[in-house]
């Protein structure tokens, strides 16, 4: 009489039952499936979703004062669940799946105005504010990134992207090296 495991559903045979090679075969083809589930089960512990978007060449120009400007992306370095497509929206990564993500967004090497009161930067996730940092002219000085980072909840779908938004004279400014990684933590 043959019967199935009881997780897994794989095909047995009991004792004096006759084995043939279809038998076999099936068998041999439950097992390779049911350690794929536990392959895919092993690598979203193992290897969670995680990307890192940059602006390595050139410059964002045209970011008016005190007006919410979505950080434009140029490279793909790292993304291992599909989080990006700059061909069609280069300001924006899609999360995949739901659950708790930490994001690091940095805004760097502003340029094109004259005075500077403050920069902020901000991770939008579905449009509403996640991590947020905002740095005056004094934290400023000696170098020109502002960084902000948090966890935030996100379900399958939302968009994610990093805000900048600055205060004083001059411009419209410039941003160059910038960058947004998002990491799913649970």
């Amino acid at each position: 009489m043959s019967g199935l495991t009881p997780y897994f559903a794989l095909r047995y045979k009991c004792l004096g039952d006759l084995v043939n090679n279809t038998d076999f075969a099936n068998f041999a083809n439950d097992v390779d499936t049911a350690l794929s589930v536990i392959r895919g089960l092993e690598n979203q512990v193992r290897k969670p979703p995680v990307v890192k978007v940059v602006r390595d060449t050139g410059t964002q120009v045209g970011i008016a004062q005190n007006v919410d400007t979505n950080v434009s992306f140029t490279t793909v370095q790292w993304d291992s669940s599909a989080f990006a497509n700059l061909g069609v929206d280069n300001t924006a990564l899609t999360i995949p799946s739901d659950g708790v993500y930490w994001g690091d967004g940095i805004v760097g090497n502003w340029d094109l105005f004259t005075t500077i009161t403050s920069i902020r930067a901000t991770i939008t996730v579905g449009g509403a504010v996640g991590p947020e940092a905002k740095a005056s002219p004094f934290a400023l000085i000696g170098g020109s990134l502002t960084n902000a980072f948090g966890p935030f909840v996100a379900t399958a779908g939302q968009i994610v992207r990093l805000r900048v938004r600055w205060t004083g004279t001059g411009g419209p400014a410039a941003v160059g090296l910038s960058q947004l990684a998002l990491y799913k933590i649970c």
